[in-house]
């Protein structure tokens, strides 16, 4: 009856798909509830159930009353969401249904609003706003942030309740965690705890995550792992067929608007002039009055948007006409002419939104703080940070990303290595507030097989945007990368849990990582993951190697054979953990065997690629390159670097 399970993942794509078939396995008691039309949102017959299981999951204590959300096949509760939902809200409960349906081959039933009533003594779960939460009056407080959520019993009633729709998702994953040990870990590994009867919970809370809007940027948790990692965006729009960043040639095409309109473009053609070669010219107004129209029509077209970004090109050239370097002599950075251009845009949009869409006044227009314009104009007066002047002050609701590639994310922003990125920091919020937004890296980008070491300092960064007014995070990882190696699966848990909690315990949440990840080979690649980070703090104190991500350290100099072949000794001792799985579970072995595979890439990359010729023969060396591309081509390993497939390696390596 109580026995638990680690249920693999893959098979809850549905979660996101409204499924068809009717709760057939939900066993409704009361007249009412017999008589209520249902909503087919879930069925938990459609659920596969795993087959084995090392680490067995223990329903959570927790407080409750006396009345049980299912029992023995049977529920007596109806999920009840408002008759026009969101899509956020019932994907919520298709989660909530399919995660119960999981743990105890029950589902739900749905029904709306408008087909029940409020009573003390009524069984519900409530989902989202609608007129059962309100009558109840629950309600989320005002200066609960978007994605914060209510959890509160009321009655016999239990109700989820977001400060957006968004935060209806979350708080039923945050439910599932405490009531039946739910964790997304992976894709492939989700625990979730199985029971025949779980009594309901006596809850009355608010949670929201220290960062409100998040965003992960390593490709292999991308959509409905995202979603399970806590992670949501900050509702962009944009125009048509552009993109969220560098987008300014997307607002401003060479193409349409150059041969007309040459001045609104940098000297070099590698960015737009801000000034348009004299801000008091017709140029730049018609300029300004060009990108505030289509700002407008991109408004008008995303009735729900919050965030229009206006970013420019992913270049380290600004502008060099002598308008543009008047600007930078007198403020000190290029980022004064961009503040200028968006103040005078975004006085027209803010002028005309007022009119039309007057209730819209949460918009955000932002702009990048990223290579040349990654410094403030600000001074120090009176002891406070306060912008040059009043000119390059920004608007009320004109954001920045701030985003240092040049920083070192191995090493935290309060440490020395980081001085000055964090004083810029904190200029930057003494601009725009909380209007910061933050863009931070954790890979190499010239190369994916290189382990990237920020896993001691991601908290301390975390921490510091936070204290620095952060309202979104972006850390961009190998997020065009199908499958990755150098732990960057544990780099995304911890990213998700640190984003919504940066106080979270860094030590717990790794080690129960790899217990659930790796299973019976948790203590080698732990020991593994360890030795490869010790390595790098030798690289650091030993050699001086920079944590800029463009540092240039896959040769011999940083990684020694001796090194490495303990590392190989190590993989091959972690699969050798495994073995006696291969009889009793041959589909858990296949998938522990794939997940020490690719976390040996990294190691067999540089043996290759550094000693393949000293350590193998010609025929063995051809023999461990193919079949670490039948492994890379297995595994979903796509690319060598952000702007390489993984072809070009095999080049290299004459396969």
């Amino acid at each position: 009856m109580m026995g638990k399970k680690m249920i693999g993942a893959m098979s809850l794509m549905l979660s996101f798909v409204l499924l068809l078939g009717v709760t057939a396995c939900a066993g409704g008691s009361g007249e009412e509830q017999n008589e209520t039309p249902k909503i087919d949102i879930g069925d938990a017959d459609q659920i596969d159930k795993p087959v084995w299981s090392e680490n067995p999951v223990e329903v959570p204590e927790y407080k409750h009353i006396d009345s049980m959300l299912f029992e023995n096949g049977q529920t007596e509760y109806s999920v009840v969401i408002a008759e026009n939902a969101s899509t956020n809200t019932y994907t919520a409960v298709s989660e909530l249904n399919n995660f119960v349906g999981t743990a105890s081959d029950i589902a739900f039933p749905v029904v709306t609003d408008s087909d029940v009533s409020w009573k003390t003594d009524a069984k519900y779960i409530s989902v989202g706003a609608n007129a059962i939460s309100a009558a109840a009056g629950v309600n989320a407080p005002d200066d609960l942030k978007d994605h914060g959520f209510v959890v509160r019993t009321e009655g016999n009633s239990l109700f989820l309740l977001g400060k957006t729709s968004v935060g209806d998702i979350f708080a039923v994953y945050d439910l599932l965690a405490k009531i039946l040990g739910y964790e997304f870990y992976a894709g492939d590994e989700i625990a979730i705890a199985e029971t025949d009867r779980l009594a309901c919970p006596d809850f009355d809370y608010t949670d929201e995550p220290d960062i409100d809007y998040r965003a992960s940027m390593i490709g292999a948790q991308s959509g409905i792992g995202a979603t399970r990692y806590k992670i949501a965006s900050a509702d962009f729009m944009m125009p048509d067929g552009a993109g969220a960043w560098h987008n300014s040639f997307d607002y401003l095409p060479y193409s349409e608007y150059g041969s007309d309109h040459g001045d609104w473009y940098a000297l070099d053609k590698q960015n737009l002039c801000y000034t348009a070669r004299n801000r008091d010219g017709e140029e730049y107004r018609t300029m300004v009055a060009t990108v505030a129209q289509m700002m407008k029509d991109v408004i008008a077209a995303n009735p729900d948007g919050k965030t229009l970004t206006f970013t420019h090109e992913d270049v380290g050239t600004w502008c060099t006409c002598d308008a543009c370097t008047t600007l930078k002599e007198k403020y000190g950075t290029d980022s004064a002419s961009m503040i200028l251009f968006m103040n005078d845009v975004v006085d027209i949009v803010e002028t005309w939104r007022e009119q039309i869409y007057p209730d819209r006044d949460n918009i955000r227009y932002v702009f990048f703080a990223y290579t040349a314009t990654v410094r403030a104009p600000v001074k120090e007066e009176n002891g406070k940070i306060v912008a040059i002047d009043q000119s390059v002050q920004p608007r009320e609701k004109i954001g920045v990303m701030y985003a240092p590639i040049s920083s070192d994310f191995i090493h935290g922003k309060n440490e020395p290595q980081n001085s000055s990125y964090l004083k810029q920091m904190q200029e930057w919020q003494a601009l725009v507030g909380d209007n910061i937004y933050y863009w931070f890296y954790q890979t190499y980008f010239y190369n994916y097989f290189l382990f990237y070491n920020n896993f001691d300092s991601m908290q301390d960064n975390y921490r510091a945007a936070v204290e620095n007014g952060a309202v979104w995070m972006y850390d961009q990882s190998q997020y065009n990368n199908a499958s990755s190696t150098g732990f960057q699966l544990l780099k995304a848990y911890l990213s998700s849990k640190l984003m919504w909690d940066v106080n979270a315990d860094v030590a717990r949440l790794t080690q129960n990582f790899f217990d659930r990840y790796f299973k019976a080979a948790s203590e080698t690649m732990y020991e593994l993951f360890t030795s490869i980070r010790l390595n790098y703090l030798w690289m650091s104190e030993s050699l001086g190697v920079s944590g800029w991500i463009g540092t240039r350290i896959g040769t011999s100099e940083y990684f020694k054979l001796n090194t490495l072949l303990e590392w190989q000794s190590m993989i091959d001792r972690a699969y050798s953990d495994i073995s006696s799985v291969a009889t009793s579970s041959p589909a858990l072995y296949e998938t522990l065997h794939d997940r020490i595979t690719l976390e040996s890439l990294f190691v067999r990359y540089l043996l290759i690629d550094l000693y393949g010729t000293q350590i193998y023969t010609s025929q063995e060396l051809y023999a461990q390159k193919q079949q670490f591309k039948q492994d890379c081509a297995d595994l979903n390993v796509t690319r060598l670097s952000e702007g390489e497939l993984i072809t070009v390696l095999w080049s290299k390596w004459g396969i």
